[in-house]
Formats: C-alpha cells, sequence, structure tokens
C-alpha cells in the first residue's frame, strides 16, 4: 500500500498501528529491564607493574655488549616487554594459580559444566585467558596493566595480587639466576687463556728482539732517512772548505807570484782538502751504504715476521677483551644474586589492587539506553512494514494514488451501525 513520506503521514502510520508499535517498544524496554534486574553483577579489579630498564637492572636484561651495559634499543625494548606479557599469560604459571585458588570458588559450578570431558582447571584458565584476564602494555610505556572480572569482587582482587607475587617470583627465577659458580669458572679459563697468550707473545719479541713493531719499523725508517741527510751534509760541509781554500789560492795569485811562499802554502792547502775531500766521499758513501744496508735487512726481518707478531697481538686483544667481558658478567651476577636473595628484582608494583565497590557489568544506564533505542526502531520499522503489506485503504490519498481519481468526499464509519 501507498506511504506518504512526510511528518504527517508517518504520524498517521504510526497512530494506525499504535497497539504494534506500543507492544513491541514495551517489550524492548521491558527485556532490557529484566536483563538489569537478572544479570549477576560483574566486578573488575586491576593492577600495574613497572618493568625497570637501566644498569641497576639484571644483566640478562640490560646488558648489550661489553661496551653498551645499561643502553637498550626500541627493539629490544618490546622483546622485553612481550618476554614479561608472555610469562604473565603463560599456561604454568595460571594453572599453580587457579589450583592454589580453586576452580570452583573462581567460577562455581563449572566442574558439573565441565563434567567428565574436561578438566575444571583447564576450563577455568581458558575462560581466563579468553575473556576474564586481560594482560597488556602499552607500545611506548613499561607498564604492564592487569584486569580480572569476576563476580566476587574480593576474588577478583585477590587473585590479581597473587598473580603479580607469582609473577615477580617466576621473573627472578628466569631472569635473576645468576650462575655465580659458572662464570667464576669462566673468568678462570679466560684468565689462563690470555696468560698463556701474552707469554707467548713476549717469548716471540724476546726471540725476534721486537719490542713493537710498528714503533721499531717507523724508527728504522727516521735512520735510514737520517743516514743519507747526514752524509750530505757532511759532503756539502767538505766542499764548502775546499771551494773557500780555492778562492783563497785564486786571491793569492792575484797579488803575489806564482812562485811565492804564500801561494805555494795556499795551492798545497788546497791539495789536501781534494785528498781529504775524496778520501771522505769514498769512507761517507761505504759507512751509508753498509748503514743503510744494515736498516733495510732489519727492516725485511721485521716484514717478514709482521704476519706472525699480528697474529699473536690479535690473539692477546681477544683474549683480553673475553676476560674483561666474563670478569664484569661475574661481578653483575654477583650482584644479581644479592638482589635476588633481598627480594629486589627488576619489577615492581605501581598500583596494588583494590577490592572494587561498584560492579562493572551490568552497565545499567548502557543497557537502558540500548533498549530504548532497539524499542523505537524495531516498532517504528515494523509499523512502516505493516503499512507497506496492509491492502485496505486507510486515507484519501491512497485511494487517489490506486484509482488516479480525486475523492469528492470521504466520511467515518460509525461502530453503532455496523
Amino acid at each position: 500500500m501507498h506511504i506518504e513520506y512526510t511528518p504527517r503521514g508517518l504520524l498517521a502510520n504510526l497512530f494506525r498501528q499504535g497497539r504494534k508499535v506500543a507492544a513491541l517498544f514495551l517489550l524492548c524496554v521491558l527485556g532490557g529491564v529484566v536483563y538489569i534486574v537478572v544479570a549477576k553483577p560483574v566486578y573488575e579489579a586491576s593492577g600495574s607493574l613497572l618493568v625497570k630498564f637501566g644498569h641497576n637492572t639484571p644483566e640478562q636484561i640490560t646488558h648489550t655488549g661489553a661496551e653498551g651495559g645499561g643502553i637498550i634499543s626500541q627493539d629490544d625494548r618490546r622483546e622485553i616487554m612481550q618476554s614479561n606479557l608472555d610469562i604473565l599469560q603463560s599456561q604454568s604459571l595460571l594453572l599453580d594459580l587457579v589450583n592454589e585458588t580453586g576452580p570452583e570458588k573462581i567460577y562455581p559450578g563449572i566442574t558439573e559444566k565441565v563434567g567428565t570431558h574436561d578438566s575444571p582447571v583447564q576450563e577455568a584458565v581458558r575462560r581466563l585467558v579468553s575473556t576474564d584476564l586481560t594482560i597488556k602494555a602499552a607500545q611506548s610505556s613499561n607498564v604492564i596493566d592487569i584486569k580480572m572480572q569476576n563476580e566476587d569482587p574480593e576474588l577478583a582482587a585477590r587473585f590479581i595480587k597473587r598473580l603479580m607475587e607469582v609473577y615477580i617470583a617466576k621473573q627472578a627465577e628466569i631472569y635473576d639466576k645468576p650462575q655465580t659458580a659458572f662464570l667464576a669458572e669462566q673468568v678462570k679459563q679466560a684468565s689462563a687463556k690470555l696468560e698463556a697468550s701474552q707469554k707467548k707473545l713476549e717469548e716471540f719479541r724476546e726471540k725476534k728482539g721486537i719490542s713493537s713493531l710498528d714503533q721499531e719499523l717507523v724508527e728504522l725508517q727516521r735512520q735510514r732517512s737520517e743516514a743519507g741527510t747526514a752524509s750530505l751534509e757532511t759532503m756539502d760541509s767538505a766542499w764548502d772548505k775546499l771551494s773557500d781554500l780555492q778562492s783563497e789560492e785564486k786571491r793569492l795569485r792575484a797579488i803575489y807570484l806564482s812562485g811565492s811562499p804564500e801561494v805555494i802554502r795556499a795551492h798545497q792547502n788546497v791539495m789536501l782538502a781534494e785528498t781529504q775531500l775524496n778520501s771522505r766521499q769514498g769512507d761517507l758513501k761505504a759507512r751509508a751504504g753498509s748503514m743503510t744496508a744494515k736498516i733495510n735487512r732489519r727492516i725485511g726481518v721485521l716484514e717478514k715476521e709482521r704476519r706472525a707478531y699480528d697474529d699473536l697481538v690479535r690473539q692477546v686483544e681477544i683474549d683480553e677483551k673475553n676476560y674483561k667481558n666474563y670478569q664484569a658478567n661475574s661481578e653483575e651476577a654477583q650482584i644479581n644474586e644479592s638482589l635476588k636473595q633481598k627480594n629486589i628484582t627488576s619489577v615492581v608494583v605501581v598500583d596494588e589492587p583494590v577490592v572494587p565497590v561498584k560492579p562493572a557489568y551490568p552497565r545499567k544506564l548502557l543497557v537502558l539506553a540500548l533498549s530504548l533505542l532497539a524499542g523505537t526502531v524495531l516498532s517504528i520499522g515494523t509499523a512502516l512494514v505493516c503499512e507497506v503489506y496492509d491492502q485496505r485503504f486507510t486515507a484519501p490519498e491512497q485511494i487517489e494514488s490506486a484509482l488516479g481519481i480525486p475523492v469528492m468526499a470521504s466520511f467515518n464509519r460509525d461502530e453503532r451501525y455496523v
């Protein structure tokens, strides 16, 4: 049947289907009220833990290298937080806790529900993990939030508190196990290995006469360069002296006769200087060549032994680094053992769980609002559907739409004459 989609037409349709609209609306509202009255209240207890990062936390958590202890990356932080979340939600931890509390106390009647098909403890753990226990951490926070919903508010708070205690003990057992005896043995072995490699290096140095190969090579090259420079300087000095004597002889020849004693003496000095220069030149060349050859031979020996020397030095550096790593780990393990004995871990309780006063579910105002909304939508929709499938004419407009002719007059039916 034709429906007039105007405010007046819609209101008219609703009034014509008034009984159905009222019945459906009241039914939805009544259903919401019944649910609020009948539903058992569920309470939510919550608590939070802080996972500390820093140089005071256990070595297994913060150590990232011999030279970078206490500094962790964002990826490492996420992995650590996820590891702690996995421990909190581990099956073994929850099974022990449910056994300790009792599945019937957590979920009354669960034993009858599962019967002989399953274990009440296993079913209680599944319900906790799937619906009632929420454990999560913010992406950029070191705080882990724990929430539990249960009909018993005291049990919910007590369960979360006990979960925190068991988790901290478990976390300390997993992360803070120092293994001091093992690390002490590793330190002892690393120390012996370092002493052996140092001894080999010293024996090699004594045998080959090497103190420091690189420094000795630099010194030999400097001596070789200085030997050549010293020879050139000596020769230059001798040539300068000979040149001075020749100039003096030339000056005297310009003043005196060639047979004069002064000229003869100057000439003899020049001849003597030339003889000494030739003799010294050969001697210097021989000495410089001998020294250079000796230095070159020593450089060749050092270059030949370089590989063996470098291998020994590298082994000493590796053994020393390993020894320092084991020594640092051993010291940190001893500190962790002391912390564990005093019940100090990298996890602290930030927010202790308290017994909730108001139930978290059902949310009465929300249920009531949803029931009102559902009743309104359902009743209006039902009224429109009934009008569409109603074949009777209830308004002049419907006749005009169906027959295509105007309605001249209409009158109401008098129930008295029916």
